[in-house]
């Protein structure tokens, strides 16, 4: 997890919460990050990342990654 500065895009709020896949991709970089323009309007479009449209969201999230020192994220069905 790191903070986003200011040559960051501001729609993605100010932290990025880095992401490895076990499979190809093709991107450089994935996270999880917000993205409160979610199918509202051109700029929407999170490439591939986990946008979260609420910023509560992502604070709580954030706070639960950095206290429990979280390393892995199981994605299932």
């Amino acid at each position: 997890m790191e903070p986003l500065g200011p040559a960051d895009p501001r729609e993605l709020g100010p932290i990025w919460i880095g992401i490895e896949p076990q499979f190809h991709t093709g991107r450089g970089h994935l996270g999880i990050h917000l993205d409160p323009s979610a199918n509202r309007n051109a700029n929407s479009d999170t490439l591939g990342c986990v946008g979260l449209i609420r910023w509560d969201d992502t604070q709580t999230l954030a706070g639960l990654v950095q206290r429990r020192n979280v390393r892995t994220l199981v994605v299932s069905e």
